[in-house]
């Protein structure tokens, strides 16, 4: 039953990727393979040397449209890192979990390339949650809901 549950899951996650990657990412296609995690506080995580995309089992009840948005933010991180290969892709990684520059500039750059997709509103869904959860990581490590409506606005896709 458990496992059925999480498949059932998986595949609805496996949707929305299918979809925005035809729609936005074309270049991932066939690429990312999608997986239900249970281990961590993050929403999404993007594992770059397997190409996989990870939800959180906590996720399940979330609105659709709060899943594109931590979906997307999964996949920008996938397209930046496509053509970094293995090795690169391992050393990035490693360096940063344990560099807090690097690590909010890299969520920095991914939710711009979100809200550059067309998926800001999606982005604040998730955002949204995160900062009643986590109020004082706001801004620590993700754009805060008021930078991803500024950058969306300043560049129109608000």
């Amino acid at each position: 039953m458990i496992r059925k549950e999480m498949n059932e899951y998986r595949n609805k996650y496996r949707r929305i990727v299918d979809k925005l990657i035809g729609k936005s990412f074309p270049g991932l296609k066939g690429a990312v393979r999608v997986f239900e995690l249970k281990f961590t506080k993050l929403y999404g995580v993007y594992i770059p040397w397997f190409n996989l995309v990870g939800v959180n089992k906590l996720c399940r009840d979330f609105p659709e449209k709060e899943i594109k948005g931590i979906l997307a933010h999964e996949l920008s991180h996938a397209e930046y890192f496509k053509d970094f290969g293995f090795f690169n892709s391992l050393w990035f990684f490693i360096r940063y979990w344990f560099s807090p520059k690097l690590r909010k500039d890299e969520e920095d750059r991914a939710d711009r390339a979100t809200i550059d997709k067309g998926y800001a509103r999606e982005l604040v869904l998730s955002a949204s949650r995160l900062e009643k959860l986590y109020p004082k990581y706001k801004d620590k490590t993700y754009m805060s809901i008021k930078k991803i409506k500024s950058y969306a606005k300043k560049v129109r896709k608000w």
